[in-house]
């Protein structure tokens, strides 16, 4: 075990940080924060249609500040805001939704509450979306990071 520790001692030093790792760290931090996150391109692609118009019904004065809704419902509701800003509400269940709302009798905000509740499944409110479906077998990828040095 002592030999162990000579050979350790006996290494040569290296600079902790060379002149170059904060540019590459630098670099590999913009490169993480562009593959991770969202595009906003896609992100207003995704408000357009369906997903918008549920989104300005939901987010309208009536349906937001309704005195008749209890704490439970207006949790619904800014759930259901959650979902459809997020872009986790599938486009077949926006058509629906979307196509309930247009009608004249669901103007008010308990008859919006309603088809939410019937429109909208409860599986998609679940805490971690990418849960649905076939994702939850996809691997995960882990980034790692490293900077080697070159001994000459």
């Amino acid at each position: 075990m002592s030999s162990d520790l000579t050979f350790i001692t006996n290494e040569p030093r290296q600079p902790i940080a060379p002149r170059e790792f904060y540019e590459l760290l630098d670099c590999n931090k913009v490169s993480f924060d562009n593959a991770t996150t969202q595009e906003m391109d896609k992100v207003e692609a995704a408000h357009r249609g369906n997903d918008a118009f549920i989104l300005k019904r939901l987010k309208d004065k009536a349906v937001r500040r309704c005195q008749q809704f209890t704490e439970d419902d207006e949790d619904f509701v800014a759930k259901a805001i959650r979902l459809v800003d997020d872009g986790w509400l599938p486009k077949a269940t926006a058509k629906r939704v979307a196509a309930a709302l247009k009608q004249p009798e669901n103007f008010e905000p308990l008859k919006v509450l309603t088809v939410l509740r019937h429109g909208i499944k409860n599986e998609f409110f679940q805490t971690n979306p990418v849960t649905h479906g076939s994702q939850t077998l996809a691997p995960r990828d882990v980034i790692l990071s490293s900077l080697l040095i070159d001994q000459q």
